[in-house]
Formats: C-alpha cells, structure tokens, sequence
C-alpha cells in the first residue's frame, strides 16, 4: 500500500491489476467522469461516497482517484 510515498499513477493501475478482487474508484462527479477516465474505473462521486455500495464491502481493496489521475490512494 502507498500511503506516504506514493509512485506514478501508472504504478498505482499496474498495483490495481495485479490485485484481487480490487476495484478502481473515480471519486469526481460524473461530468467529469464522462469526459475521460482510466478504463475499468467505476465512478462514484464524493459527493454520493458515504451512500455507495461495493462487492464484499469493506474487504474490497480500494484504488481511488480524482482529479484526473493526479491524485489517487490504495486502501
């Protein structure tokens, strides 16, 4: 996980590959979401996070980004 020393977003999708069951979270707003983003990304709005439902729920490992791409984090 890369809480502190985070790589290239690059890194961070190779990592979402390559593990299990993982999901790809885009946390802007859907127009955003709508004009471009990594494939396979599911978007879920911040402002709608608190509401969403995932598979397995809180065992689901989490790569979540905004802005587009330039931040992200792994949970």
């Amino acid at each position: 996980m890369f809480f502190f020393n985070r790589p290239s977003i690059n890194d961070a999708i190779k990592e979402f590959h390559s593990t299990p069951g993982a999901v790809l979270l885009d946390v802007r707003e859907a127009d955003e979401y709508r004009s471009g983003h990594i494939p396979g990304a599911k978007n879920v709005p911040l402002s709608t996070i608190q509401t969403a439902s995932l598979p397995n729920g809180l065992s689901t490992p989490l790569f979540v980004y905004c802005l587009s791409g330039k931040e992200w984090s792994c949970c």
